[in-house]
């Protein structure tokens, strides 16, 4: 009876074994997101694997500096149920690679679903979040997959002891980490992308990383295509179905290369039924190629087929199809909403001519005002007789000289010498208080810039040489924005400066605004960041365009990734900011400066987002 009794216990013993559910695998997951889309495929796959309890994500990280990819990282989060995930980006080195499809995906994409991060450069140091996390998890438990530049893990490398551990980076990754996947190489020799974007670095982690690597090359995605299917089906519009979208049909039509996907699917579910692997050692040459020696006792694994290429194509596309189960829950597009997509201190107030209403045009004060605000002061920027480029709106001087000669208020800034216009008082006409102010150069503004770089100026074009404007630009160009009504200027200028930022502004009733969209939008765009529509509040307390068409013509900027602005003359009504807000407007050009970040602090407080 014992017997049987002991054999009855141990069948029950290797049952329950038997239906114990596998450990998730920890990840952290280290992307590039931007000049690809693979990365969203990616991100995507891994929250199918973590909702089925094959992974348990532990942070997401950039390696590429490019301000969209944390936003797009977050939404992707935040529709799979994780909105806390841990997020970093590179603070060291590095490299910063756009999203050059002409109809920018990432833009659209953190424009369509709530995110609360803004750009790349407001979260924390990936370093530090790797050290964090690494940390506290148990010994060789965490699977890092990086589908992106190596600049992190490099960093890591070189990291020292902390808050969070007193080992140093190489301890660190030699104690907590099982295995690093990559997407990287190609084998057995070749140049990929991601290993020659920050060169540095990935011959750092391929000569000194002392964990295992198992690498899925260029040669492994690049005969697995996905996408057709997922925009084909008919699950609602998840963040991967949106982007793939409006990334087939700009040169993809067969679907895209899933390079990522690969390495991510590998990370979670091992090479198992999928690939065979070969073992040696990779090397990074200083030209970027690498090159493979096979060794039975490397560190390093390249991934060569096992499954088919139709077969995986099937197994990735069925997990970038997820959808959440508690998908009523999760963050669905809807009205586009400044408070979810824009924290309200980054919303981009130009204050016209300096500081609107409240100074004088364009003189320092102004501008210093128009900062203290929390603005962006516009200048109108004109050039002297002697090639000095100034400050000043107006053709002649008859506005801002009341009491000059006939003689005087004929002439404008292109018959004054700089000397001759610096002597002019600018601040009498606004009043007795303002008397004494003088214009303002563009060299004053330059200065001010370089000492605050947090400011930024929009400069409206007046009369100037777009080559010497560059040139006196070039050491604040990030916090330049050139504002024109002639596209001509848009595109003459991105010739000279293409990092630069440029607004167009524009009026007229809906069918004048309509058809210089429809030309713009012919051209996909094509160099604008900011258009600026002029919407007056008429005597019946209406606006000049309707609710609907502000909508819908927000919604259609978005689709470029464009911040869709208003100019609102002589409005101090912070309600009619406020509804405009609601109408999907993200960017503002005032007269009241005061009363419209008035209204902003007052919208974003009402929803406890201040």
């Amino acid at each position: 009876m014992k017997k049987y009794l002991v054999l009855f216990l141990l069948m029950l013993i290797f049952a329950s074994c038997g239906q114990e559910k596998q450990t998730p695998v920890s990840v952290i997951f280290d992307t590039d997101l931007g000049p690809d889309y693979d990365d969203v495929g990616a991100l995507t796959l891994l929250h199918a694997l973590a909702d089925n309890g094959e992974a348990r994500i532990l942070a997401t990280v950039s390696s590429n500096r490019y301000e969209f990819v944390l936003p797009c990282v977050e939404v992707i989060n935040r529709y799979y149920g994780r909105p806390d995930l841990p997020l970093g980006g590179p603070k060291r080195g590095g490299t910063m690679q756009p999203d050059g499809h002409a109809e920018s995906w990432a833009q659209a994409l953190s424009a369509s679903f709530p995110h609360k991060i803004y750009a790349t450069s407001d979260a924390p140091d990936a370093v530090q979040v790797y050290r964090r996390i690494l940390a506290a998890e148990p010994d060789n438990s965490v699977v890092i997959i990086t589908v992106g530049f190596f600049t992190n893990l490099a960093n890591l490398l070189d990291s020292q002891p902390d808050e969070y551990s007193p080992l140093d980076g190489k301890q660190l990754i030699a104690k907590k980490v099982k295995r690093l996947v990559s997407m990287a190489g190609a084998f057995p020799h070749g140049y990929e992308y991601n290993v020659f974007c920050d060169i540095d670095a990935s011959q750092k982690v391929f000569s000194e990383w002392n964990t295992e690597i198992i690498l899925s090359g260029f040669e492994i995605g690049e005969k697995i295509l996905t996408g057709k299917r997922l925009i084909a089906s008919d699950i609602p519009e998840t963040p991967a179905k949106k982007v793939f979208e409006i990334c087939l049909r700009q040169g993809d039509p067969d679907g895209r290369m899933s390079w990522d996907q690969t390495a991510t699917l590998v990370g979670v579910r091992g090479t198992g039924e999928y690939f065979n692997t070969v073992r040696g050692t990779m090397t990074v040459a200083p030209d970027s190629t690498n090159s493979w020696q096979d060794d039975p006792n490397g560190k390093h694994q390249y991934l060569t087929f096992r499954m088919s290429p139709e077969e995986l194509t099937v197994v990735i596309e069925d997990l970038m199809m997820h959808t959440p189960k508690n998908l009523a829950t999760q963050a669905q597009p809807s009205a586009w909403n400044v408070r979810d997509h824009i924290p309200a201190n980054k919303i981009i107030v130009q204050s016209h001519r300096g500081a609107g209403d409240l100074a004088p045009e364009s003189t320092m004060e102004s501008f210093e005002l128009g900062w203290q605000l929390g603005t962006a002061p516009e200048g109108d920027v004109r050039t002297t007789s002697d090639g000095v480029i100034v400050s000043f709106h107006d053709g002649d001087l008859r506005r801002m000289l009341p009491d000059a000669s006939d003689e005087m208020k004929k002439k404008g800034i292109k018959d004054l010498t700089f000397a001759e216009a610096m002597k002019l008082d600018v601040g009498a006409w606004k009043g007795e208080q303002f008397r004494g102010q003088r214009i303002l150069s563009l060299a004053a503004i330059v200065e001010a810039l370089k000492s605050h770089p947090e400011r930024i100026v929009h400069l409206d074009i007046k009369d100037v040489d777009f080559a010497q404007l560059a040139r006196e630009t070039e050491s604040v160009r990030e916090q330049t924005y050139i504002a024109t009504s002639n596209y001509e200027h848009v595109k003459e200028w991105k010739k000279l400066a293409p990092s630069a930022h440029a607004v167009l502004w524009m009026n007229g009733d809906e069918a004048k605004v309509s058809k210089k969209l429809d030309a713009l939008e012919a051209e996909q765009f094509k160099g604008i960041d900011i258009l600026e529509i002029e919407v007056k509040v008429e005597a019946d307390g209406k606006l000049s365009l309707s609710d609907d068409y502000l909508r819908k013509t927000g919604d259609r900027l978005r689709k470029y990734g464009l911040l869709f602005s208003a100019f609102i003359p002589d409005c101090k009504d912070i309600n009619v900011y406020k509804l405009l807000m609601d109408l999907g407007v993200s960017s503002f050009s005032t007269d009241y400066p005061d009363a419209n970040m008035q209204a902003i602090a007052e919208y974003y407080s009402e929803a406890g987002k201040g």
